[in-house]
């Protein structure tokens, strides 16, 4: 009987997988065509990567101008603020403020001419006032008490206390105490 090998040589099964011809080509094209499409793929993203830390670069600059010009911007507001702080101040003293010179001027008015004030004694908030001076006699101490006491912005004028002065000052000293018009005080 003629013998019958199922089993193939070992040397038919090893087939060999050489590109030959055309087919040898086509390989070649198609993996030289990915290479270079990987290449491009790479160098596009290298590029994008490139442009977005411009970009960042870029927007961080922007950033510390907007601080620097924030920061600029906050010294003079805070420079601003004080200033309205002390205009705001200033406003509220000269609405509080004590104004002299209506007093003095109607002091002024009623008054002797001779007589020479020394010192005014006043509590604020209160409307007495204590008035020292001095006058060349006592007949001019009475005339100043009576101008003061016919004056329609002082009243209750009472005498504290009165004598001879030094030799060389001369006259009569004095201490008025008397109420006052608060109006006069004010701002007008």
């Amino acid at each position: 009987m003629a013998e019958i090998n199922l089993l193939k040589d070992s040397s038919q099964s090893k087939k060999s997988y050489t590109l030959e011809g055309p087919t040898k080509s086509i390989a070649l094209s198609v993996t030289i065509g990915l290479l270079v499409l990987e290449a491009a793929l790479y160098g596009g993203l290298f590029w994008y990567h490139r442009n977005q830390d411009n970009k960042i670069v870029a927007a961080d600059r922007r950033a510390s101008e907007v601080n620097l010009e924030i920061s600029k911007t906050s010294t003079e507001r805070k420079e601003a603020i004080s200033y309205q702080n002390r205009l705001k101040t200033l406003g509220t003293l000269l609405d509080h403020h004590l104004f002299w010179t209506a007093m003095m001027a109607e002091l002024e008015r009623v008054s002797l001419k001779t007589a020479i004030f020394t010192e005014i004694f006043y509590v604020p908030g209160e409307t007495q006032i204590s008035l020292g001076g001095r006058v060349s006699s006592y007949t001019e101490l009475g005339k100043l008490i009576l101008a003061l006491d016919e004056s329609p912005s002082f009243s209750s004028i009472s005498l504290q206390s009165s004598g001879q002065k030094l030799a060389e000052e001369g006259g009569y000293g004095f201490v008025l105490n008397f109420s006052f018009n608060p109006d006069l005080l004010t701002k007008k």
